[in-house]
């Protein structure tokens, strides 16, 4: 995306005497001759008729000096054009001010063309009246500026002052003017309190408004012409913007507050990078919901727990987790399909389960109030052409209800082409037999009543995909109100290509398994039948209490382990995923061995 915006320019603008408006002291030739554009085309300074910023109509110029030939513009508070000209180089240009609201503020804008860059760049505020004077009625409502952030010169010197603001240039205008104690200038404040753009798909893009620069990144192949936005800005002030912004550009919106003064803003809309072959062709945080439900990417950097276990439902055989959510251990981060936010019912976290019906009872798998559903999808994907067959593969974790789960708590992966003639290649996950049923006990990827594992799912597309852009999809569905108090879908590690996964044989430990000492984990036989280079693997550390019934996950997904104290009586192993800097192939584990209390 282009970098360039509109500024404001840091230049030097006075209000002074006619008399010392006029005089060349403040302008240096060599100086000028020097400048770069974005310094010379500022305005010198403005040759008001009275002292101050309140004028009367018809006797108000703007005096600048800008390089021969670039084309000058006066804009007014609604951006139509009031005045033009031309600059002439060291020679000084006027510029007419147009008749403009007796009574009201007005804030102006000063546009510049030179060699084919714009510069715009707001006036001080301006207050119209009939005589140049004002009385004590007609200050009511001068304060609608004194917010403004906007920074000019207002001691005469023609120096630019960082610290100079227009709240200043308001109480010095306000200490020329009669005044009494009982009436004050209302502070209306033309700032933009809340932005937030949405997406085609209805993903919110809620965009921090601290300062005028507004940045957002949206996810690669993200339709920007379906861009939409809200906002609130503070109280009695409007929003000024395109009515269909062009986001390929910065956008400038305005907030104008009740008698004209002005707040500018640049909105930056950048597109995330398109995904690349590595550890993650397909980022995680790239994708979007695409249909209401509980998508959204789990972070195990921040763990949750599921708070029905023990209450609706019951962690399987040989599940030493606690109920907490899977790690991945490819990327620590996952698709899931379920609630991650602590709500007021503990019960409904960490699961599918939504929200709980009043209806549910103790380990009756979890009623939700309401069936529901949801998907997500990828970035889009150029699919390049091969000479093996296309295939989508990913990792998977599930758990859910074991009640015929072959048809209820669905799951489904697509791929679908964008445009073109080629059907979309769509399957169903779920098993197609099951071994048997209890409402509190759910159905795994390991089988039922068995600790989930991460499995590598492929689905083959063939040869119709190639050099076509799709996109992946995810669906989850309940299909009805029973047994969803479960902890759900979980996705990672997605590839879509023509590749052969890397094997290895399998990994042996070696170090003192004591408190202290180091294990660490190695393998020979990497294999891959494309000839990629072996790439570094991922590795799965495991810790068992009860000689093997249960293991629980341990963090890290390094080669080596540091043992704990706690360790002392458990048995550990690792999983070890060899990597072809394209897929993860399955995994291989290593012997358990006994930790030893050590020596004291």
């Amino acid at each position: 995306m282009k970098k360039t915006m509109i500024g404001i320019l840091a230049a030097a603008v006075a209000f002074v005497p006619v008399a010392a408006a006029q005089s060349e002291e403040r302008f240096d030739e060599d100086a000028f001759e020097h400048e770069s554009p974005e310094r010379v085309v500022a305005p010198l300074h403005i040759d008001w008729p009275t002292r101050g910023v309140v004028a009367k109509n018809g006797e108000e110029k703007i005096v600048f000096r800008a390089p021969s030939g670039a084309a000058v513009e006066l804009i007014g508070p609604d951006g139509e054009k009031l005045a033009e000209a031309v600059g002439a180089g060291r020679q000084p240009v006027s510029l007419p001010v147009p008749p403009l609201a007796v009574g009201e503020v007005h804030v102006l804008e000063l546009r510049m063309l030179v060699e084919g860059v714009e510069h715009a760049r707001p006036l001080p505020p301006i207050l119209i009246t009939e005589d140049g004077k004002v009385d004590l009625r007609r200050i009511v409502g001068i304060g609608s500026a004194i917010d403004s952030d906007k920074r000019w010169d207002f001691n005469g010197d023609g120096a630019y002052q960082e610290a100079a603001d227009i709240a200043r240039d308001v109480r010095d205008l306000m200490l020329r003017l009669p005044t009494t104690a009982s009436l004050a200038p209302p502070a209306y404040e033309n700032r933009l309190e809340r932005f937030v753009l949405w997406s085609g798909n209805g993903e919110p893009y809620d965009i921090p408004t601290q300062g005028q620069n507004l940045s957002v990144t949206v996810p690669y192949g993200t339709d920007l012409s379906d861009l939409m936005y809200e906002y609130v800005v503070s109280s009695g002030s409007k929003l000024i913007a395109p009515e269909t912004p062009d986001y390929t550009e910065p956008v400038v919106l305005r907030v104008r507050s009740p008698l004209g003064a002005e707040r500018l803003y640049w909105l930056n809309v950048e597109v995330g990078p398109a995904p690349e072959p590595g550890d993650s062709p397909f980022d995680v945080a790239l994708w979007t919901e695409t249909v209401d439900g509980l998508w959204h990417v789990y972070d195990a950097s921040t763990p949750v727990r599921n708070g029905a276990v023990g209450t609706y439902v019951t962690l399987p055989a040989g599940d030493g987790s606690d109920g907490y959510l899977p790690v991945s251990p490819f990327s620590g981060k996952s698709l899931w399909y379920g609630n991650g936010t602590v709500t007021d019912n503990v019960y409904e976290t960490g699961n599918y389960v939504n929200v709980l019906s009043e209806y549910a009872s103790p380990l009756d798998g979890g009623r939700s109030e309401f069936a529901h559903s949801g998907s997500i999808e990828s970035p889009a994907v150029t699919v390049t052409a091969d000479v093996y067959d296309q295939t989508l593969s990913f990792w998977y974790w599930y758990e859910i209800e074991s009640n015929s789960p072959e048809s209820f708590d669905e799951m489904w992966v697509a791929v679908e082409p964008i445009g073109g003639e080629t059907p979309a290649v769509s399957r169903k996950l779920n098993p197609t037999t099951y071994e048997g049923y209890a409402s509190d006990l759910p159905h795994t990827s390991g089988g039922y009543d068995a600790a989930p594992v991460w499995k590598r799912y492929e689905l083959e597309l063939g040869d119709d995909f190639n050099g076509q852009q799709v996109r992946v999809k995810l669906f989850f569905s309940t299909d009805d109100t029973n047994y969803n108090g479960f902890r759900g879908w979980f996705a990672d590690q997605f590839y879509l290509g023509a590749n052969r996964v890397p094997s290895i044989g399998k990994p042996v430990l070696s170090g003192t398994p004591v408190p202290g000492a180091t294990l660490t984990a190695s393998y020979n036989g990497f294999a891959d039948a494309d000839g990629d280079m072996e790439k570094p693997a991922k590795y799965a550390w495991w810790a068992s209490a009860d000689g093997g019934v249960t293991w629980m996950p341990l963090p890290g997904n390094a080669a080596a382990l540091t043992v704990q104290q706690e360790h002392i009586g458990m048995q550990l192993k690792v999983d070890v995923y060899p990597y072809d800097g394209k897929q993860y192939g399955d995994a291989q584990t290593s012997d358990a061995i006994l930790v030893a209390p050590g020596l004291s």
